[in-house]
């Protein structure tokens, strides 16, 4: 395992996870494929999640709680 701090990456053997300053993971490169991609509001919630299987959009109220989860045709509502 090799921690580069300056850079925001973590690389554990050829996976390599990067992150943002605020410590948020943005991608998962897998030797030079990007295997997953996140996005995140200011408020530092993800909004959006990114495979080859999958991508997931992420709904929050006025508390910042989950309360809807889009993706692949398919809708998850937390109560």
């Amino acid at each position: 395992m090799n921690i580069s701090d300056q850079s925001g990456e973590l690389k554990m053997n050829k996976v390599v996870y990067h992150y943002n300053r605020f410590a948020e993971l943005l991608k998962v490169d897998d030797g030079g494929k990007i295997i997953a991609e996140y996005k995140y509001d200011e408020g530092a919630n993800l909004l959006e999640s990114e495979t080859a299987e999958k991508s997931i959009k992420y709904f929050y109220d006025k508390d910042n709680q989950v309360i809807r989860e889009e993706g692949n045709k398919k809708i998850k509502i937390y109560s």
